[in-house]
């Protein structure tokens, strides 16, 4: 994840995932959701861009989400 904590977009990047789908939402800290998409490339490194106008001054919580696993990060935009 980069930058962090950052000023613009948001990059995740993904090694080799093998999951057919790839879920990724965004949090504020209040819990609400801000941002979600998905990929559906199982196999492929990805990049997850997440843009800059729905992430103002905060933290946030970035969730991944596959079939097998369920990780959460957390991010502070200045």
């Amino acid at each position: 994840m980069f930058p962090n904590p950052g000023t613009g977009p948001l990059y995740i990047s993904l090694s080799n995932p093998t999951d057919k789908t790839l879920y990724l939402t965004v949090f504020n800290s209040l819990g609400q959701k801000v941002y979600t998409t998905r990929k559906d490339t199982p196999g492929q490194d990805e990049l997850f861009s997440i843009p800059a106008t729905v992430l103002s001054k905060g933290v946030y919580f970035i969730e991944i989400r596959s079939e097998k696993s369920i990780k959460l990060v957390k991010k502070i935009v200045r």
